[in-house]
């Protein structure tokens, strides 16, 4: 099978010529039209007396320029800088960036500056203002430690190496041969251990001792643990006889034991010349992994200088959610059907003290910790529940509809984000308060701190501190306006009213106390925005003045009704320089739902929402743009994108600029099945245009999917398809929205293309549509290349794919003909 594709692959470039094609399509630059010039604000921080703010200008390529300005005036620029990676405001208004291997620390104030060369790390401790650098010279290794005003607190010669654990810094250091641990913490130096063995990796500290792996020569190395009262270390390999290389280290049950979860040699592995799935198998997933190492969770007790290790029969995943005797254990196969649905976890808890497991009961896969650890939140059946970790007890809470969930910090209380409300749980009393945000805007918590525990296992530390204030972003699901409010004493305190434009990244200082916000819309470039708790919010910086074509972009929104009735909308953007007398071309652009694009600036370059369609582009070029929404039905995934496509179309009729027929249809992904579909059932349509994207649905659904690393029925039972049935009872259903079963219908040209690297939608789905359409004798071009995914990353092909879909459209849509098309209608 290999060979025959690879043959139909070879013949197809052969027959087209397209070897030659990507030679001359590839220059050594970006030609004008393709290039990006246009930038986002983003990674914005205000001064500590919030007169300044410093961000960076993100372009396609780089995002590499750091802009200062005088926060007080609007478009007040003090200077900017490049190439800038990381920086930080200090407390006392001292702007730290670095260039390259240099610091530097700028005075917004009295504008003098100082600078640290020959810097290879560097990290700012934010709560102790201070910062640490590792600097390496020819001469020399030393880790600085310095204040906010660049004074030298403390430095250590022979520095190697530094890592930072919440307010402590440890760093080891060599000299004479020996090799040296200490730890810096409340503004003081401590040595915590030295020895002849070169410390390789710094791994974990508390207040009682440090982790770390050491080399022993041989390539034999250990995991050692120093008593900081005693400094005496004891050693792993101890008592247990493994090596560890990768390993990820907790302290647990106050500090006095420690787990350690990493991989060890499998001792059973042989490696087989066969590879056998069974029918009842769960586990599919860890049929891709290294079979030749399995997984390892061992609780060594350093009080007692004993090792055990956890048996994995009954739990497949171990966590440490806190600094306490007991661990979340998971059986994450048990109820594994893999029809995508919110198939529950069996979990226990582990108690490290006794080593006894206690049995919790099915939790929802969705799950939420707060700070502690002791608690586990978790969804089942449309139902939130609350377990208890430290006694064991389960609670449901009742007069929550929302997804997603924070703690507060003091795990006293939760808060749940709602559609115009924030609600918030009182633990203790298992009382529900609401606080309205808006009527009918969704709410999210942007300044929640949120870290995964679980790989693949959605597992999220999620927390808030309620004594500052909480910073909550309103979207409206429907005309997508947002706001910003902030949650205060109990208050819900209104910063930017419901505006039509988009706000996008939201970042705010240490207490909460300023916040700096970008606003775009589609004709809008980022705008920066602060905002003091004790003053309006107002604009300091407009983004990409110089551009003349971002306020000549007019856009309508279209509400309309497919056959079913329900209420659709489309937004439709006008050509630059639009002239109503003219008639123009349309590019209808699909997905799912476009319309929530109706506020989202239209960068330049490569940029866009679907793949080798960048929408300013076009518009630049004379093209109407369409952005339909689609909303799936039981008529299937095909028919009803089909029915909301052509409503949407029609209902812009009584728009006479339109040029009814010059349309063309593009899509990717599942945008790129839609519009297979759409091709093989509508008349609407001049042209195609599709990229990466499924033809045949029951040999996807009846595929093992190797991104997500299981069957892909999902998608189809409970995923993004929305058939929401099994195969065996809609098999017609199935059939009826496959594309290739159509092909013989499609009635224009179309375009494919796809990466031969696709473990998404297979790639070999867009060469089994080609050769249906090639049997049928339809105008097609599929375009394969080598090198690429699911998404293009190589910019050579992405240049090459933009180039060919802006050929395609000139070709069909404006009659501008093109060598490597005009193949596609020779007589062969």
């Amino acid at each position: 099978m290999d060979i025959n594709i690879k043959k139909i692959f070879a013949l197809f470039f052969v027959f087209y010529n397209f070897n030659a094609l990507n030679a001359q399509a590839v220059e050594n630059e970006t030609p004008e039209n393709f290039k990006n010039k246009l930038y986002k604000i983003m990674f914005q921080q205000r001064s500590a007396n919030g007169k300044f703010a410093a961000f960076k200008k993100v372009y396609e390529k780089n995002n590499d320029t750091l802009v200062l300005i005088d926060a007080t005036h609007r478009n007040a620029v003090i200077w900017q800088e490049g190439p800038v990676s990381n920086f930080y405001f200090t407390s006392n208004n001292i702007l730290f960036y670095q260039k390259k291997n240099e610091i530097i620390s700028y005075d917004v104030q009295s504008k003098t500056s100082e600078s640290w060369k020959d810097i290879i790390q560097w990290q700012y401790l934010e709560q102790e203002r201070i910062f640490v650098l590792l600097q390496k010279t020819s001469q020399n290794s030393a880790v600085l430690i310095i204040d906010e005003k660049g004074k030298l607190l403390e430095k250590i010669d022979k520095g190697q190496n530094f890592k930072v654990f919440d307010n402590r810094i440890l760093v080891t250091s060599e000299s004479a041969g020996t090799y040296v641990l200490t730890e810096y913490v409340n503004r003081q130096n401590k040595v915590l251990y030295h020895n002849q063995n070169k410390i390789i990796y710094l791994l974990n500290v508390s207040d009682k001792g440090v982790l770390f792996k050491e080399d022993l020569g041989d390539k034999k190395s250990d995991i050692s643990y120093v008593d900081k009262a005693s400094k005496k270390k004891i050693s792993l390999s101890d008592q247990w006889k493994h090596q560890v290389d990768q390993v990820e280290t907790f302290f647990v049950d106050d500090s006095e034991k420690i787990l350690l979860k990493t991989v060890i040699p499998n001792e059973n592995y042989k490696k087989e010349f066969i590879d056998i799935w069974y029918g009842n198998a769960k586990d599919l997933r860890t049929k891709h992994y290294d079979k030749s190492v399995i997984q390892a969770v061992v609780v060594w007790d350093i009080k007692e200088n004993s090792a055990i290790e956890l048996k994995t029969d009954k739990c497949t995943a171990f966590f440490a959610l806190g600094n306490n005797p007991k661990l979340l254990c998971l059986d994450e196969f048990k109820y594994e059907n893999y029809t995508g649905a919110n198939i529950p976890f069996a979990a226990f808890s582990y108690d490290l003290k006794t080593n006894k497991y206690h049995q919790i009961g099915d939790i929802g896969s969705r799950m939420f910790t707060d700070q502690k650890g002791q608690y586990i939140l978790a969804k089942k059946s449309s139902v939130w529940e609350l377990y208890d970790l430290h006694n064991g007890e389960v609670k449901e809470i009742m007069g929550s509809q929302a997804d997603d969930a924070v703690f507060s910090e003091d795990s006293k209380s939760i808060l749940f984000e709602e559609l115009g409300h924030i609600k918030i749980y009182d633990i203790a009393k298992s009382q529900m308060r609401s606080l309205p945000t808006g009527n009918g805007y969704s709410t999210e918590i942007v300044n929640a701190s949120r870290s995964n525990f679980g790989g693949n296992i959605h597992l999220k530390k999620s927390t808030v501190n309620l004594q500052k204030p909480v910073v909550i972003k309103l979207t409206h699901p429907e005309n997508y306006s947002t706001g910003l409010s902030v949650l205060y004493r109990n208050k819900i305190i209104e910063i930017e009213r419901k505006i039509p434009q988009r706000i996008n990244t939201v970042k705010w200082n240490k207490d909460v106390s300023q916040l700096a916000y970008t606003v775009e819309d589609l004709n809008l470039p980022s705008q920066l925005r602060v905002y003091n708790l004790s003053k309006a919010a107002k604009i300091t910086y407009d983004s990409n003045l110089s551009d003349p074509i971002a306020r000549k972009i007019r856009s309508e929104i279209y509400t309309y009704h497919n056959a079913e009735g329900k209420t659709l909308h489309g937004v439709l953007i006008y050509p630059v320089d639009f002239d109503e007398t003219k008639k123009y071309p349309m590019i209808v652009n699909i997905y799912e739902n476009q319309s929530k694009l109706r506020n989202q600036f239209l960068m330049d370059g490569f940029a866009g929402s679907t793949d080798a369609f960048n929408i300013r582009y076009y518009l630049k070029r004379g093209y109407f743009v369409f952005l339909p929404d689609i909303i799936f039905d039981a008529r299937g995934t095909g028919w009803s994108a089909l029915d909301a496509v052509e409503s949407g179309v029609e209902a812009l009729r009584t728009n006479t600029a339109v040029d009814f027929d010059k349309l063309a249809l593009i899509g990717f992904s599942h945008g790129g099945y839609e519009t297979n579909f759409i091709a093989t059932q509508s008349k609407l349509f001049k042209t195609y245009l599709a990229g990466g994207g499924n033809s045949d649905l029951m040999r996807s659904y009846f595929s093992f999917n190797y991104n997500f690393r299981k069957p892909f029925n999902f998608q189809f039972e409970n995923g993004q398809y929305k058939i929401n049935k099994p195969f065996k009872d809609a098999k017609e259903l199935y059939i009826r929205n496959s594309p290739i079963y159509f092909a013989e219908q499609v009635n224009a040209p179309i375009l494919l293309w796809a990466g031969m690297k696709d473990q998404n939608i297979y790639w070999e789905q867009t060469m089994e549509f080609y050769l249906g359409l090639k049997r049928n004798d339809k105008k097609v071009i599929a375009l394969f290349y080598p090198e690429e995914a699911h998404g293009f990353q190589k910019a050579p092909s992405k240049l090459d794919i933009f180039k060919r879909v802006s050929d395609w459209m000139d070709y069909h849509l404006k009659e501008i003909k093109t060598d490597w098309i005009d193949k596609m209608y020779e007589e062969r």
